[in-house]
């Protein structure tokens, strides 16, 4: 809520972006180069967006600029294009509350191209506020960004940084071409100050807020034939009710397993606290068993 991000500024946490240190990634591996899809979140909290090129995504350890559990996120293009662009975006949630503030954004960003920047994404528009091009001479930068929030955000407010043109436009991209991050911080004042280090439990706690994996959930079947009822409480309260995908769900109740002929959730009684509902598409499960779920549910509440 809008009363907790205040709560949060007045004992000290000051970084209104999740994840900027790149620590967190329940989605999957991604230390290997991943081949991107276009407007798909990689990393917690971030969204990786292409157009027209094709690209990698990875996960980096890196040393520098900073030594605390350093983590990056590099995007590199794998194709070259007349008109395209590489951007990696964070929404904030509840923007509202920077209505009538000024807020800094920092981060550390290296690339080899001479394309690429950082600036505000709000109420569906770039702000003419934006960093110069990078240098791209392949070396750790540090860059902010300082904006007056001058009226309330109502649509959307987010962070970008990319390769791409002023206010957002496409540029010309070469294969080989990438930009890559970390430590990106969001605050409010018109200073950027030394990054905000969260233990990896505390952040991962606030990514689930928006997306979670769970596993060994509790099942019933209530009837012979082909379903069970799934139920359980989230880690952390999501910010919606959340949608829910995964592969073909197992249960075993130790003597026998099934497994789904195609994944069918439990969404009928799902929201923000808790997931519940009748999961279908199982074979001659007995009447009356309790379970336990054996594959990962995902459940997505990303804005």
């Amino acid at each position: 809520s809008v009363q907790e991000q205040r709560n949060l500024l007045q004992v000290g946490r000051k970084n209104l972006l999740i994840n900027g240190g790149m620590q967190v990634s329940q989605r999957g591996d991604f230390t290997n180069a991943a081949t991107l899809t276009h407007d798909t979140y990689y990393l917690d909290r971030w969204k990786n967006w292409t157009s027209t090129v094709a690209a990698t995504f990875k996960q980096e350890s890196i040393n520098q600029p900073v030594t605390y559990d350093s983590r990056s996120q590099k995007i590199t293009a794998t194709s070259t294009v007349a008109l395209g662009d590489m951007r990696a975006i964070q929404v904030v949630d509840k923007p509202n509350v920077l209505k009538g503030r000024t807020v800094t954004a920092s981060a550390w960003v290296k690339t080899n191209s001479s394309n690429c920047r950082m600036y505000f994404y709000i109420d569906g528009y770039s702000t003419t506020t934006e960093t110069p091009a990078i240098t791209g001479d392949g070396t750790w930068q540090y860059v902010t960004l300082t904006v007056n929030v001058t009226t309330a955000p109502f649509g959307s407010f987010a962070l970008i940084i990319g390769i791409d043109g002023s206010a957002s436009s496409k540029v010309a991209i070469t294969s080989g071409d990438y930009f890559e991050f970390t430590n990106v911080q969001l605050e409010l004042g018109s200073v950027a100050t030394d990054f905000e280090h969260r233990s990896y439990g505390e952040e991962l706690a606030l990514c689930q807020r928006y997306y979670e994996i769970v596993k060994n959930a509790a099942a019933w079947s209530w009837t012979a034939g082909n379903g069970v009822h799934i139920h359980g409480t989230f880690k952390t309260e999501k910010r919606a009710s959340p949608s829910v995908s995964g592969s073909p769900i197992s249960v075993t109740n130790g003597n026998a397993g099934y497994t789904q002929s195609s994944f069918s959730g439990p969404t009928t009684y799902t929201n923000a606290y808790s997931f519940s509902g009748f999961c279908y598409n199982f074979t001659s499960i007995a009447a009356t068993r309790s379970y336990t779920v054996t594959s990962a549910i995902y459940f997505d509440a990303e804005l």
